[in-house]
């Protein structure tokens, strides 16, 4: 659900949900340090509340946020990364070719969130309060492209892995480097598969 502020809520302690349902110790004590008290922190608040950041809305269930780009980038990829290289059960199906965990890994650690076309990816949220877990990332392939998707709560990210994705056709559902996060809301009625609302987006 949301509060006032469009700000993703969940009713069954979602800051332990983001925090420990996908992190491991992964790196070094102070990297991981880094990662989370940088990163990882403006996330959580973004998707859970405590950051002020400016919402912008537009008909048919869409909105958009004005977020840092860096932060909010290397955050979403630290998700990315992390569950490629995780050892635990439900990611075991899940990996990257391993020339993309170090790109990955070096951006994450450099602070280096690339250009939009560098691992970019799009968002959308469920608005059912329900709507609360996390599901082991998928990889499936759609109109040329790789696609990632990795389900946290209410809110899901498609990940393009391909190498040409700056010839993804709908550029405009992209997270672009001025910041603006523009994200569907649906309901769970609006759609028998999540597949199927990835292609809706798409062609829309």
């Amino acid at each position: 659900m949301y509060d006032e502020k469009h700000r993703f809520i969940q009713s069954n302690n979602p800051k332990f949900l983001l925090q420990k349902g996908i992190r491991e110790k992964l790196l070094c004590h102070d990297c991981e340090q880094l990662l989370a008290n940088t990163y990882e922190s403006y996330g959580r608040k973004v998707l859970y509340g405590g950051e002020e950041i400016e919402i912008l809305e537009s008909p048919q269930g869409k909105f958009s946020y004005n977020l840092d780009y860096k932060k909010f980038k290397i955050f979403s990829l630290s998700l990315l990364w992390r569950a490629s290289i995780s050892t635990r059960e439900m990611f075991d199906e899940f990996k990257l070719l391993s020339n993309a965990e170090e790109k990955l890994r070096n951006m994450i650690l450099n602070g280096n969130a690339g250009e939009t076309f560098n691992f970019p990816f799009y968002n959308y949220v469920v608005e059912e309060e329900r709507f609360g877990f996390i599901m082991p990332p998928e990889k499936y392939k759609d109109n040329s492209h790789r696609i990632v998707r990795i389900i946290i709560g209410h809110f899901t990210w498609f990940f393009l892995i391909s190498s040409h994705t700056e010839k993804f056709e709908n550029k405009d559902i992209l997270f672009k480097e001025d910041g603006i996060l523009k994200v569907r809301k649906i309901k769970m009625s609006d759609t028998e598969l999540i597949k199927q609302l990835n292609l809706e987006l798409i062609q829309k």
